[in-house]
């Protein structure tokens, strides 16, 4: 799913602490990431149809 290749792609450009505190996050409210990653998604998709 291009999603999370997007999602990963934004995770490691970031230092490894901050990438630690978005997995503890995540942990704490997964649906929260769920939803984040609807809009970036709805977002690539809506950018994908200008084209």
């Amino acid at each position: 799913m291009l999603g999370i290749q997007v999602m990963i792609h934004i995770l490691q450009m970031h230092d490894i602490t901050h990438l630690l505190n978005l997995r503890q996050m995540a942990k704490m409210s997964s649906q929260g990431l769920n939803k984040w990653q609807n809009v970036l998604m709805s977002k690539w998709q809506n950018g994908r149809k200008k084209w």
